[in-house]
């Protein structure tokens, strides 16, 4: 039998496990009163305040909601003792519609007063209940650590239990060589995640992303001014940035910014200028900024950016028109991407993102297939109510998914280890998470947006996913479907709209083409539909239009075979965004060009 020391020792240890496990699961309950001085507006009837970091104990965390698990917080918020509600309202309706709805989102929550009135000066008392739990990889641990003390247990009493005569005694050797095997399994993986999670967890600021962000009637999706970003690709980088008081990521304005003698240099982009991946000391604009003060001292440069993730041009120019123009920009950078063209296209971007191509939270146009011509469809402020419904065949997770969500959420281990099996076995990772097999989700927003009236020429001929995907298409040589041909006539249509509107201020729109308008396709991707695939074709559609709308341009890639470089040293290993050698490159690109053209930022 067991001693009074192993029997105590086996009892705390037991305990341990099980706290941890409670921690980890059912988490332990906290109460807050939001301080006035913590609410900030954010547009409409929505309101956002952080949680109290500082005041969490030790080691406890709160869980909000997060793509994919859209209702996994379960925070409350109360008026004056009373629940307000709907929970993890959409913020664009928290934004337009108010009337109590909140979400808990990242370290924060957005929310609304009962009656959308202002909680800063409406006299009401609110507090925020929410439980607080342990991480999530110590219930694991500590489910390993109780599952293998009780088979300890088992395996310490076994000479007792095998000595039972006939089949019993028999019955119960071979479950205790079971036992005894699967307890050898469980202590080792056990230990090699225990050192793998304290390895990267020592080397790694941070595990789960945080995009804090809004919505804006007047320009679409922005970050939260003030908030805290981190991006990760659990590989390649790591980074943690504040957002300015703009609403993008990037310094806060210089004082120098229209004032006498100052060159304005004003970037448009997606997410290259937006440059989550790296700290803004290495973005390709500050960095054109610095070179240029050393080297054309007398111009006296200025620079400021304003890119958001997943836009193109038509997107961008509510960007230049509400939080650009004011500051008096003399010249207009426009970084030109690989998927910019599909992003002009209101029903591409339905497909990549979910949306009714009609009720869209971007800036988009839409032809008149009567005379041709091109108007401007107005940003939604109801996109979310008229999404795109998916098929429960293709939402659907089940008991695995749920398992993998929650440890991609709490192991460091886990993620890198999910991060690596998605490059190197995309298949095996869509069988854990549909979510990563966007044939799926896109070959059923397809069927969906055939359904609607008059759209279902748009996508006729693209046999996706036996096909080229949304933005390798435009590198097709030959005839493509509607949907992309519209694509190009809503960028040239752009590029007008953004010369017409940087005129009235007299400035200058310059562009600059990254390396990924170069990048070649693998060969079985550009084998697909049996289409036949230029590695310039896009890069030399778009020159085109560059020229005909007299817009200088510099291509970044021709840039890099002048000097010798391969485009890879520009982007990061395991993704295609400029790691900070690409930003550096992309600067001294630019610099030429503005080198070439006295007239840019002239004094």
């Amino acid at each position: 039998m067991w001693g009074a020391r192993a029997s105590l020792w086996a009892l705390v240890t037991f305990s341990a496990s099980l706290m941890a496990c409670w921690g980890g699961w059912l988490g332990w309950e906290a109460t807050r009163v939001v301080p006035v001085a913590a609410v900030q507006p954010v547009g409409g009837a929505a309101y956002h305040f952080l949680l109290p970091a500082t005041a969490l104990p030790a080691a406890l965390e709160p869980r909000s909601d997060l793509e994919g698990e859209p209702a996994r917080s379960r925070l409350t918020i109360l008026e004056e003792g009373r629940p307000l509600g709907p929970a993890h309202a959409f913020h664009a309706d928290i934004v337009a519609r108010g009337a109590g709805r909140y979400s808990h989102w990242g370290p924060g929550v957005y929310f609304s007063a009962s009656d959308s009135s202002d909680p800063r000066t409406n006299g009401r008392r609110y507090l925020v209940v929410y439980p607080l739990f342990l991480p999530q990889w110590v219930a694991w641990i500590g489910g390993l650590a109780a599952t293998s003390l009780a088979a300890v247990v088992l395996l310490a009493l076994r000479s007792r239990l095998t000595s039972l005569p006939g089949p019993a005694g028999a019955a119960i050797r071979k479950l205790a060589e079971v036992v005894g095997m699967a307890t050898i399994g469980l202590v080792t993986v056990a230990v090699f995640g225990a050192v793998g999670e304290v390895v990267l967890r020592a080397g790694r600021p941070f595990l789960n992303p945080e995009w804090p962000s809004t919505f804006d009637p007047r320009v679409g999706p922005h970050l939260i001014p003030g908030a805290r970003v981190r991006w990760t690709n659990q590989l390649d980088f790591w980074n943690e940035a504040t957002v300015n008081s703009l609403g993008f990521l990037d310094r806060e304005p210089s004082s120098e910014i229209g004032g006498p003698g100052a060159c304005n240099v004003t970037f448009l982009g997606d997410s290259f200028v937006e440059a989550a991946q790296v700290p803004n000391e290495q973005k390709f604009h500050v960095l054109f900024e610095e070179r240029a003060r050393r080297q054309m001292p007398e111009r006296r440069i200025v620079t400021q950016a304003f890119g958001y993730s997943g836009t193109g041009q038509l997107n961008q120019l509510p960007f230049y028109q509400v939080f650009a123009r004011p500051a008096r920009p003399r010249v207009v950078v426009l970084v030109f991407v690989s998927n910019d063209f599909a992003n002009n296209s209101n029903v591409l971007e339905a497909v990549r993102n979910g949306w009714h191509p009609l009720r869209t939270p971007r800036l988009f146009a839409r032809i008149n297939h009567d005379d041709g011509s091109i108007q401007l469809q107005p940003i939604a402020d109801d996109w979310a109510a008229h999404q795109l419904a998916l098929p429960a065949a293709v939402e659907a997770g089940g008991a695995l998914s749920s398992v993998h969500g929650t440890l991609l959420k709490s192991s460091y281990f886990y993620a890198w280890l999910w991060a690596n099996l998605k490059l190197r076995f995309p298949g095996i990772a869509s069988c854990i998470d549909r979510g990563t097999d966007l044939s799926r989700v896109y070959a059923a927003r397809i069927r969906e947006i055939d359904k609607l009236p008059d759209y279902d020429w748009g996508m006729r001929g693209w046999r996706y996913p036996r096909d080229l995907d949304l933005d390798a298409m435009f590198g097709a040589t030959g005839e493509v479907p509607a949907a992309f041909t519209e694509a190009w006539d809503y960028t040239a249509f752009a590029l007008d709209l953004l010369s017409a509107e940087a005129a009235k201020d007299e400035a200058t729109v310059v562009a600059l083409l990254s390396t990924s308008l170069s990048t070649p396709l693998p060969t079985e991707a550009r084998e697909l539909g049996g289409r036949s695939w230029g590695r310039r074709t896009a890069l030399e559609r778009l020159v085109r239009m560059l020229d005909a709308s007299g817009i200088p341009y510099v291509d970044q890639q021709a840039y890099l075979d002048s000097i010798g470089v391969d485009s890879d040293a520009a982007h990061f290993r395991h993704d295609g965004h400029w790691s900070p050698e690409g930003h550096r490159y992309a600067a001294e690109a630019l610099l030429k060009l503005f080198e070439q053209n006295p007239r840019l930022c002239a004094p």
